[in-house]
């Protein structure tokens, strides 16, 4: 089951204001929505790989339609959720939108492919997504992997 648009809002309201109009809003909504499913929160999204990695067609139209409403802070009542937000928001506070795609498509390709190691995942990054360097991808697995979302 999928969350509805209005509590996607909610969601993403914890993380600033998002304005469908821009591309880097939607792609930073893009990830966060996809870090926050890898750290076991449930919102039903499938997604795939694209030109900016993690991609979901469902919340890409969930975003625009409930972008439209005022909607407040959407709080979990689950502890386990509510420690899983924290853990996103602290992952992704105060990221350009650049580190914010490296981390989602990084760990994207790690819980993609669970037979490669971590060389051989940054090494698919790197090849997919030429503009980052092995440095920054390295520094965004250890980020990944202190918030439990890589484990090797």
């Amino acid at each position: 089951m999928r969350i509805s648009p209005q509590e996607l809002i909610g969601i993403l309201k914890n993380f600033g204001d998002f304005d469908p109009s821009s591309f880097k809003d939607r792609l930073r909504a893009q990830k966060i929505i996809y870090l926050l499913q890898s750290s076991g929160v449930p919102l039903g999204y499938s997604y795939s790989w694209y030109l900016h990695g993690p991609y979901s067609r469902q919340l890409a139209d969930d975003f625009f339609e409930g972008s439209n409403e005022d909607v407040p802070i959407l709080e979990f009542t689950d502890p386990r959720f509510e420690m899983a937000l924290r853990h996103t928001m602290n992952l992704v506070e105060a990221k350009e939108t650049r580190t914010v795609e490296l981390l989602g498509s990084l760990c994207f390709l790690a819980l993609f492919h669970p037979d490669l190691n971590k060389r051989e995942v940054i090494a698919e990054l790197l090849e997919k997504k030429p503009k980052f360097g092995r440095e920054e991808a390295e520094s965004a697995w250890v980020s990944l992997r202190r918030n439990r979302l890589v484990s090797r």
